[in-house]
């Protein structure tokens, strides 16, 4: 099976640099104990500015432009040259089909991995970790907050950066996403 992790964003897209998943949705992938192995995570990146970003607001789709945007293509690029074992399986998707999407923007990335690779689950962790960390000022999601994450899916969860104080939250959408992150 696989499972994708979306990584979507606000109409503003940033080139520029996330805590672990609860332990429910840990269990729910599979793992039963924290995994002894070291995986990266991505490099951040250099001469970031002092300040941060603050948490991304909720920008829907409003028009169809299914082009990748920069900022997204720069993330996935950093995914897939960090976690070489995984697949891009997509940023924009054709305007006719489904609903509202913010992949027929080029907002959004699908992350292909398999639930049923323990070496890609525990990568799919310590991605999570790195981008929803709180760093060494405080600041929460510092990483997300960074690269400007509007929302993260998956395991019929979702993550909402301007929610970002409840956490993972059961996802409302069709499908639920039922891998562990998309």
């Amino acid at each position: 099976a696989i499972m994708t992790e979306m990584i979507v964003f606000p109409t503003r897209v940033r080139t520029r640099a996330l805590a672990p998943l609860p332990p429910t949705l840990l269990l729910a992938v599979g793992t039963t104990a924290a995994s002894a192995e070291t995986v990266p995570v991505p490099a951040n990146p250099k001469n970031l500015p002092a300040g941060l970003e603050v948490l991304q607001p909720y920008v829907g789709q409003s028009t169809c432009d299914p082009v990748a945007k920069p900022g997204v293509k720069a993330f996935a690029n950093l995914l897939l040259d960090t976690y070489t074992d995984t697949t891009s399986l997509g940023i924009v998707r054709d305007c006719g089909s489904g609903g509202q999407s913010e992949h027929k923007e080029g907002r959004a990335f699908d992350w292909g991995v398999s639930v049923n690779n323990a070496h890609q689950v525990t990568e799919v962790n310590a991605l999570l970790g790195w981008l929803l960390r709180t760093d060494s000022s405080g600041n929460k999601a510092s990483a997300a907050r960074r690269f400007g994450l509007m929302y993260l899916v998956g395991n019929k969860h979702m993550w909402r950066s301007y929610d970002g104080a409840k956490g993972w939250q059961p996802y409302p959408g069709a499908g639920a996403h039922p891998g562990p992150v998309h």
